[in-house]
Parts: C-alpha cells; structure tokens; sequence
C-alpha cells in the first residue's frame, strides 16, 4: 500500500519474498537488502496531493506513480535474483553507495540522467550489460563502483571529475574516451580500469584542467589494450 516513509532495513534479509510491491515517498537505507528471491521489485515514488472530499473536508492522499523514486544507500545490496525493477528512476543524477551491491541477475537499468555514481553501486553486479542506452558518462564514479561487472560492454565517455580506485575493475568496458572538467582538479585513482580484458582503446585528454592525477596502475593487465593515449595538461603523479 502506499505510506510516505519507509524505515532502514524494512525488509532486509526477507528470502521468501518473489515479488515486492512499495509505494512510498522516501526510502532508508538498505530496505530490500539481502531479499535474495525477489525477482520484481515495483517501488515507483508516491506523491502528495491535497484532495478534498465530497462534503468540502481538506485532505491529504498519497498518489503512486507521479514523481521519481529516490534512492538511498544498499537499497537494493544483495537482491541476488533481481531482474526488473519497476520504479521512475529518469531523473536521478546520483547513484547511491552500494545501490545494487551483488545484485548478480540484473541484466539493464536505466540512469540516463546519471552524474554521480557513488562506491560500490554496482560492485559484483556480474551479470549486468548497460545502465543507459547509451555509453556511460557521469561525471564522478566511486571507488569499485562497476568492480567485477564482468558483463559491463558499455563506453566510458564524456567529462569526468573523478574516478575512484578500481572503479572498473575487471569490468566488461571495450572502450574509454574521457576528458578532464574545465578548471578543475581531476583524478584517476589506483587500477581504475585494471583487469579490463575487453578494453582495447583509452583516450584521456586533460588540456582543460587545472590539475590532473593518475594513480597506479590504471591499465594493468587489459591484455586487449591497442592504444592508450594521454593528452593535455602535465601528469602530477
């Protein structure tokens, strides 16, 4: 039924539940954590509406299906069977920490607004093959937050901040063509894009910035890489 709030850990470790209906308004974190059964989860946002009844009574109701869903942190951590997630997530610009943490039967989701994608949101999610239709192009990616997403044959382009340590590792990416934000500091961290065995082209270009920063190893063992070309600014480390 449709209620404006539900609490952390609602239903976590839940393993009988196959599918999950919620409606709510917002959600804490880790609600559906560890519900390993649950093939659908259906959760599209509830607004508030004043509504007035018959005999001229104000009041309030909830109406599904009006407003995006907001994520939280582990909402969905260790759903191992999901496969469809029926929520409005067109608009969200952040992916929470560890969002879908081994959901290991997720094939698609779509987050074609992403900005942020915070740590481990799709760490171990083995299965999964694209999160837009397109390539991938937030601006900040967590540390391991496609980690072990060994399905993952997306691009990685566009304007970057950011992208934490392992961020990609032995991930499925064929392909990175990225390039620093204008005036800004800008960091690759340790093995970024380590253990990519499908990677076979890298361009990062840093004219633009104020600063740029790659850790260690960030190509280490794509046994695929053909060219991988820097370009711009002077490396700092």
């Amino acid at each position: 039924d449709d209620c404006e709030y539900v609490g952390n850990n609602a239903l976590e470790g839940c393993k009988s539940l196959t599918e999950i209906k919620l409606f709510a308004k917002d959600y804490g974190y880790y609600v559906f954590k560890d519900c390993t059964a649950a093939k659908k989860i259906s959760m599209n946002g509830a607004g508030i509406k004043p509504y007035v009844t018959p005999g001229g009574r104000a009041s309030k109701i909830l109406e599904p299906n009006v407003s995006q869903t907001d994520l939280s942190y582990g909402l969905f951590r260790g759903c191992s069977s999901l496969t469809f997630l029926d929520a409005d997530i067109s608009k969200n610009e952040i992916i929470p920490k560890e969002t879908f943490y081994g959901c290991t039967s997720l094939e698609n989701v779509d987050f074609p607004s992403a900005r942020i994608i915070d740590p481990s949101a799709f760490e171990n999610c083995t299965a999964l093959k694209k999160i837009n239709n397109s390539s991938i192009k937030a601006e900040d990616y967590g540390s391991r937050c496609f980690y072990n997403c060994t399905s993952l044959t997306s691009e990685v382009e566009g304007d970057i901040s950011t992208i934490g340590g392992s961020a990609f590792q032995n991930s499925g990416i064929t392909k990175v063509n990225i390039e620093g934000m204008v005036g800004g500091t800008v960091v690759i961290g340790d093995s970024a894009f380590a253990d990519c065995k499908n990677l076979k082209d890298a361009v990062v270009l840093s004219s633009n910035t104020a600063e740029f920063k790659v850790g260690n190893s960030i190509f280490q063992n794509c046994i695929e890489l053909e060219k991988a070309e820097f370009e711009g600014k002077i490396i700092t480390d």
